[in-house]
């Protein structure tokens, strides 16, 4: 069984026996003609959605109208002469016979008269009709199906869309986009959470580190060496991103990407597949030119969701923790770290030069203790400034941390919509 999405595809399918005829009536009697075949067969197409024996029985039966239709014809046909002259008799009185009864001539030139006389009224009814439509661009039957059809064009690089059938795709297209936009944001927004509560966790390790005396000389080192402001950096991010693994973030970004691809190619095809082929001019009611994206507005939110991808790197871990590392190195907790080394390097060189000025007194061997006593000095020196230093900032310290990972945190969630 075939089926037709609209009763407009049913009566495009239709054929029109008097396509083409010279005589406006007769193309007129073509067109309805057509209109009624056109919903026989959109309503057997419907039927046929909700029972096959229902559909069949409804064939059936047509067909069987059909042919009691053209048997009734060939039984007109064979009515043999004398029954004919009935035809152009009166009626018998009461007890007459039939074979005493004469042919009127009246009668007969009466019948003879009326095709004239259709013909005449035909000609004529069919030139008025040929002005009407000159007039106004389409006929009385056109005017009909027009009417009943209500057909509305999208057309789209010269190509014609039912625009019920375009709005239809449209309508469905947004709907599915939005629900797999918010099943995925709430998947990311999750999974995103998860990675900066891990920071936050991290955040008590890493202070620890770097209130520890190899920390410490690390630091010292790298001034010495002239990468401090580096080391710094690379340290706060190895430690911050300890244990952090976004690939999940990753995954969830490619499936969602894949899924709106194969939701715009499945809207395309859809689109295609109501594409109208040989539509009459006179059929449309309405006709709007379509632009090329105006699928846009059915993707926005996937769009919006990409594009937060694009803006603040969501799907890499480097992005991520570059965020965080930016919003950090804005603090001044961060620029403490750096300056902070430099003065430990001077107190700690201040410890070994007087330990090695006292050991002077005693000879070489005193310049050896006292170079001995001065990084003696020096460490406790550092461990009591590591101490004061932790005791005085390291509340203030990790606050402005959390404060860092959070604001990043705020923009990544807040880009998700």
């Amino acid at each position: 069984m075939t089926t037709y999405d609209s009763a407009v595809d049913a009566f495009l399918a239709a054929k029109n026996p008097l396509e083409g005829a010279s005589s406006t009536l007769v193309s007129e009697s073509g067109i309805l003609m057509s209109f009624v075949d056109g919903m026989k067969l959109y309503g057997i197409s419907t039927a046929s959605h909700v029972s096959a024996a229902i559909s069949f029985a409804i064939v059936i039966i047509l067909s069987v109208s059909t042919f009691f239709g053209i048997a009734g014809l060939l039984r007109v046909a064979s009515i043999d002469i004398g029954e004919m002259k009935r035809v152009f008799s009166p009626l018998p009185a009461e007890g007459q016979k039939i074979a005493d009864l004469h042919v009127k001539k009246a009668y007969i030139v009466v019948a003879a008269a009326m095709p004239a006389v259709l013909i005449a009224s035909f000609v004529g009814a069919d030139s008025w009709m040929a002005t009407v439509a000159t007039t106004r661009g389409y006929t009385m039957a056109e005017r009909f199906v027009r009417d009943q059809m209500d057909l509305a064009i999208y057309v789209l690089d010269g190509k014609y869309y039912d625009q019920r059938a375009v709005e239809m795709v449209r309508e469905e297209t947004e709907r599915k986009v939005a629900k797999l936009s918010e099943k995925n944001s709430e998947v990311l927004t999750n999974l995103i959470n998860e990675s900066f509560d891990k920071r936050l966790e991290n955040v008590d390790d890493y202070l620890d580190w770097y209130y520890s005396l190899p920390a410490d000389y690390e630091r010292l080192a790298s001034m010495i060496t002239g990468s401090a402001e580096e080391f710094v950096t690379d340290q706060f991010t190895a430690h911050i991103e300890n244990g952090i693994d976004d690939s999940a973030i990753d995954e969830q970004l490619e499936r969602y990407a894949a899924q709106i691809d194969q939701y715009r190619t499945d809207a395309e095809e859809e689109l295609a597949a109501y594409e109208m082929d040989d539509v009459p001019e006179w059929l449309i009611v309405e006709k709007e030119e379509l632009d090329d994206d105006f699928f846009s507005d059915s993707f926005e939110p996937a769009q919006r969701l990409l594009d937060a991808n694009d803006r603040v790197v969501i799907s890499s871990t480097i992005g991520l923790a570059a965020g965080v590392l930016m919003k950090a190195a804005s603090k001044q907790f961060f620029k403490k770290f750096v300056s902070q080394i430099g003065s430990k390097l001077g107190a700690s060189a201040i410890g070994s030069a007087i330990g090695g000025t006292a050991g002077t007194v005693a000879g070489p061997l005193g310049t050896v203790a006292g170079l001995a006593t001065g990084a003696a000095v020096g460490v406790g020196v550092d461990a009591l400034m590591l101490n004061i230093d932790e005791w005085q900032n390291r509340d203030e310290y990790k606050a402005e941390i959390v404060e860092a990972i959070e604001e990043q945190r705020s923009e990544v969630l807040g880009a998700l919509g």
